[in-house]
C-alpha cells in the first residue's frame, strides 16, 4: 500500500491537490488502524444512508 499511496500523493501534488480523503465503515477497527498507520487522520464520523441501508462511517484525511 505504501508505494501506491506515494504514487497517488505524487500525482496529486503535480495537480495542485494537497490532501486525500477517504471513508470506511466505523465498525472495522483493523481497517481504520491500517489507514491511520499510513498517516490518515480521522476528521468526522456520521451515519450515511445509501442504497436502502445505513452505515456508520468514519471519514479520514491525509494532508501533505
Amino acid at each position: 500500500f505504501g508505494p501506491m499511496l506515494e504514487f497517488c500523493k505524487d500525482v496529486c501534488r503535480a495537480r495542485g491537490i494537497r490532501e486525500i480523503r477517504l471513508d470506511t465503515e466505523a465498525t472495522r477497527p483493523k481497517l481504520m488502524a491500517f489507514y491511520e498507520r499510513y498517516g490518515f487522520r480521522p476528521v468526522r464520523r456520521r451515519w450515511v444512508h445509501e442504497f436502502g441501508q445505513s452505515f456508520d462511517c468514519q471519514f479520514y484525511v491525509l494532508k501533505f
